[in-house]
């Protein structure tokens, strides 16, 4: 554990998850927490939407005190609170991590976000850094993505592309123009089609961080049949799949908070812990009855063996509770594409791709019929605004 995987160190184009948990002082946390809520209300964080390679981030601290303690449950010495952040990213992990020590307005945020972290080097030098980021990473036993394949500039230019597309189909050129002059206005589209602004989603999102307590009786076999069940469901679906509004998923097992290089005397956490980190739309509520109903087998091997676990009473509603009263609140969230649904993005990438086909294959201009047929078959697939 601790490792970033195979893919996060490589990864050309596939989304890849990264999940680092450091230690973070009591006399610091709170001002820690101060930070980040003062940094939810007034950063749009800009300079990271205009990376373009972050889906989704979030930065929060979960205070020691706020871990839920249930019965049989070890309690929790006083020590060190958690700073938790995960993210997805495009591309390989060196250039990733290169960038927050590079980007001058960047280098600056990272300086304060993890400078109320224990014994943090700071951005620079860049070696330090990597290291201590290496150093506080956690492995992900189960990770998924609605939309593996695309990129977050692939998703902007599918965003921008189709909401080109949805303006020219909306004017009807090929009911108001003779051909030399549909010719034209298609010319012309096709030239300014990838500059259209994004369109602003309108759909709520929601962030659910929920961390669980692995039962203490045995919690390291505990612990080892999680990674085991998760681990062996590779070839398989994932049940989030089954999830329409979940864009991304990640489960992670905690064996213990590690302490920063050089401390010695760190306070270990009295029980493991299972991460849950999702991004997805609407109610996390709505998500938890979904994930409930579709795969209730799932649910129980996952979270079966945590303390407080509701395993005498079945049903989406006991499961929604339960990770209800584990969940931490996110500090401070960020999407590349708030408001915008994974429907939307899967709708647009898709529209996107049957455009770019259709053009190669007509070559010069189409004829008026032509593009009213190509209109009305988005229209009869149900492609959002069409």
């Amino acid at each position: 554990m601790g490792e970033p995987s195979s893919s996060s160190l490589s990864s050309p184009v596939r989304s890849v998850p990264l999940t680092v948990i450091t230690p973070m002082p009591r006399w610091k946390s709170r001002p820690g927490w101060a930070f980040l809520t003062y940094m939810r209300y007034r950063s749009k964080l800009h300079e990271v939407r205009q990376l373009r390679f972050i889906h989704f981030a979030r930065w929060q601290r979960v205070s020691r005190r706020s871990l839920t303690n249930f019965a049989n449950q070890p309690a929790e010495a006083d020590g060190d609170d958690l700073f938790v952040f995960s993210t997805n990213f495009n591309g390989p992990w060196d250039q990733y991590i290169d960038t927050f020590s590079r980007v001058d307005n960047i280098r600056k945020g990272i300086r304060w976000l993890w400078g109320f972290s224990d014994k943090f080097p700071g951005p620079t030098p860049i070696r330090n850094f990597k290291s201590y980021i290496h150093h506080h990473t956690y492995a992900e036993q189960h990770y998924f993505d609605a939309y593996p394949d695309a990129t977050v500039r692939d998703i902007a230019q599918a965003l921008s592309v189709t909401e080109g597309l949805r303006q020219f189909v909306a004017t009807r050129p090929e009911t108001r123009s003779t051909d030399e002059a549909f010719a034209r206005n298609y010319v012309e589209f096709l030239d300014t089609m990838a500059d259209t602004d994004v369109p602003t989603g309108t759909t709520s999102q929601s962030f659910l961080t929920a961390l669980s307590p692995i039962e203490s009786a045995d919690s390291s076999a505990a612990s080892q049949q999680i990674r085991q069940y998760l681990e062996g469901r590779s070839p398989e679906p994932s049940p989030f799949a089954d999830c329409p509004m979940v864009h991304m998923a990640r489960i992670v097992v905690v064996d213990d908070l590690k302490p920063a290089l050089g401390n010695r005397n760190a306070t270990s956490l009295a029980s493991r812990y299972l991460l849950f980190v999702v991004e997805l739309d609407g109610s996390i509520g709505d998500f938890l009855d979904r994930l409930s109903d579709s795969h209730p087998e799932f649910v129980q091997a996952v979270w079966g063996s945590c303390h407080g676990f509701p395993v005498d009473r079945t049903g989406p509603v006991f499961f929604r509770q339960y990770i209800e009263s584990c969940t931490a609140k996110p500090n401070l969230p960020f999407a590349a594409f708030p408001g915008v649904s994974v429907d939307q993005i899967r709708c647009a990438l898709d529209t996107r791709h049957r455009l770019l086909k259709q053009v190669s294959q007509w070559g010069t201009a189409p004829t008026r019929a032509q593009w009213k047929h190509f209109a009305e078959h988005l229209g009869e697939r149900g492609h959002h605004g069409y």
